[in-house]
């Protein structure tokens, strides 16, 4: 009974001091409190800007040339490199001329035969023609004189026909760059049979200037068409409106363009209206047809334009929030509508005026109603 005692008296103790282990402080103590998180703040920049639409489009060839034969043939001769740049004129295939050359011997022959018939029937018109007058023949005979007379000289026209096409045929055996451009593989060989206007021996293209063709919806066309009506912004069909563009992997906008055609009516089925510019492309032709690019096309003049760093800006479910520093540095979570970039700031276009203070750095330490100790 006595142990017993003595055991319970012990775990009593031990009660108490892990009791007084787990205490708060002693009476007169005071927590600490955390000081305000430093954030950088600034002002918005204020400046007149342009405005810009981004589009995005395709690159094309200005001209693409089917190289077809205008005559069948077996291939002779191909006289360029697959990719190789050529002139206009330049002979890029030679089909068998032999046939051609040969049908226009025959059709020269054939010429020659008709204008000696033609002369000879000329002459017996007349000699015919005295001996009418002089009634030694019928009026029946002279008549078939001066038929035979009249066929053989259609007869010469045809034959001159003949010869003119068949010189055109041998012609066409050398076949020959339409325009000057940048010339594709050869897609039949030497020694292959080609027909006329159907076989496609390769395909040209032009190489400069490159077309860019773009599509811009209802809502960018209208807004430019307001613009234009005030006098705010000339129409394509005034003038070129230059324009910058970036290819795939590119940050910037580094390379130039001009519009120079726009279309006179929206796609039905894409309510979209096309947009074509034009792009100098010099040798070594960095630019290809197929190629996607991304342009960035002037609108209008925006004075006092309310400019923030892109990163000032946060989403809030379906909203743009900035942290304005307002009386007694107490944040703000402010709601704004936002723009294009421009010069790599983030136009304002509603939410926040030129004199109010932003946070730009340190906005995952704030929040609305937070206190900051901000830094400039």
């Amino acid at each position: 009974m006595i142990g017993r005692a003595i055991l319970l008296a012990m775990l009593a103790a031990g009660c108490v001091g892990l009791l007084g282990c787990t205490m708060g402080p002693p009476p007169g103590a005071s927590k600490k409190e955390m000081p305000p998180p430093q954030v950088t703040v600034a002002k918005p920049t204020v400046k007149t800007i342009t405005q810009f639409t981004d589009v995005t489009g395709s690159l094309k060839a200005r001209e693409r040339v089917e190289v077809r034969p205008q005559v069948s043939g077996y291939i002779q001769k191909v006289h360029f490199k697959d990719g190789d740049d050529v002139k206009a004129g330049q002979l890029l295939v030679t089909i068998d001329p032999s046939l051609y050359r040969a049908e226009l011997n025959k059709t020269k022959g054939e010429l020659a035969s008709a204008e000696a018939s033609a002369k000879q029937a000329a002459v017996d018109e007349a000699r015919l023609a005295k001996l009418r007058n002089t009634g030694s023949i019928s009026a029946d005979e002279y008549d078939k004189v001066a038929a035979q007379k009249a066929v053989t000289a259609a007869n010469v026209l045809t034959a001159q026909a003949n010869v003119e096409r068949a010189e055109k045929n041998l012609e066409w055996t050398k076949v020959t760059a339409r325009i000057d451009g940048r010339v594709d593989r050869i897609l039949i060989t030497e020694g292959n049979l080609v027909s006329s206007g159907t076989s496609v021996l390769t395909v040209l293209t032009s190489t400069d200037p490159i077309f860019a063709y773009f599509e811009i919806d209802e809502g960018t066309v209208l807004y430019y068409l307001k613009l234009i009506s005030e006098g705010r912004f000339e129409s394509v069909h005034d003038r070129r409106i230059p324009f910058e563009f970036q290819l795939k992997g590119d940050e910037d906008y580094p390379y130039k363009g001009e519009l120079e055609f726009a279309g006179t009516e929206l796609n039905a089925g894409t309510g979209t209206l096309t947009l074509r510019g034009e792009i100098k492309n010099p040798a070594p032709y960095k630019f290809v047809s197929g190629m996607f690019v991304k342009a960035r096309l002037p609108g209008a003049s925006v004075k006092d334009a309310i400019l923030i760093p892109d990163s000032a800006a946060i989403v809030d479910q379906d909203k743009r929030i900035v942290f304005v520093v307002a009386e007694g540095n107490r944040i703000q979570a402010r709601p704004v509508k936002l723009g294009p970039l421009s010069e790599g700031l983030r136009v304002v276009l509603e939410g926040l005026k030129p004199e109010e203070t932003i946070v730009v750095r340190g906005l995952q330490r704030v929040s609305d109603g937070a206190i900051v100790e901000p830094v400039r």
